[in-house]
């Protein structure tokens, strides 16, 4: 890393100073990267150039001090562009208003209503339970029809299971569930509604839509605004 940045901007550094590299290197290199990039970023690069340096054997010679003081500093200068304002919560009002918005007798509409409330009360992310395109669909990774099933808690309450097969942080997948809520955002009903509508096969994408042609939802369509929905 560090001597591809050092060929880049023309540093006259001797190749036996790149690995293992000294202070005056590494504190050049954030400095250089100060006011580029976020300061979460530049602290990436910094970690993966002394993991390198660890799993090589070599000493890394910037003591924890040094490191933090450099990546406090790019952090306060890092570019306005580079930080985003926090996402206001999914609410229960917020999903309310959505629902109002949709026509749940819509292929789409009823997909999305029902991937947001699964979403909603099992805590999931969005991007667990939909697929960026079409193509990318894989059965072994992503969820089906055929993951969802119906059990029982500890307490006798019946909830609907729903088993995401491979996960980045859960290679062997792991489980989420809900139960049955009474109001306008039932997910067993809105999840119902959304089988009877779409009919998705035991093996397809468990939420697929029908736009011109039968597509698999993806978080595109699902962050689309109701009102932009057809």
């Amino acid at each position: 890393m560090v001597e591809a940045w050092a060929n880049r901007h023309s540093k006259n550094i001797p190749e036996l100073e790149h690995a293992p590299t000294i202070p005056s290197i590494i504190s050049a290199f954030i400095s250089t990267l100060t006011g580029s990039y976020s300061g979460s970023t530049v602290s990436n690069y910094i970690n993966s150039m002394r993991v390198w340096h660890t799993v090589h054997g070599l000493e890394w010679a910037l003591n924890d001090n040094e490191t933090d003081a450099l990546l406090k500093v790019a952090s306060s200068l890092a570019p306005p562009q580079s930080k985003r304002p926090p996402h206001e919560p999914y609410t229960v009002n917020m999903l309310v208003s959505i629902r109002s918005h949709l026509n749940l007798t819509s292929p789409l509409h009823a997909a999305v209503f029902a991937c947001l409330t699964t979403a909603f009360y099992t805590t999931a992310c969005i991007g667990e339970l939909t697929i960026k395109t079409l193509p990318s669909f894989n059965p072994l990774h992503h969820i089906k029809p055929s993951d969802v099933r119906t059990e029982w808690d500890c307490q006798g309450n019946v909830v609907t299971n729903f088993h995401l097969p491979r996960l980045k942080l859960a290679p062997e997948g792991k489980d989420i569930n809900w139960a049955k809520q009474n109001g306008p955002l039932d997910p067993h009903e809105a999840f119902d509604n959304h089988l009877k509508v779409n009919s998705p096969l035991p093996m397809d994408h468990f939420s697929p839509t029908v736009m011109e042609e039968i597509t698999k939802l993806s978080p595109r369509a699902n962050s689309s605004r109701p009102s932009q929905l057809p």
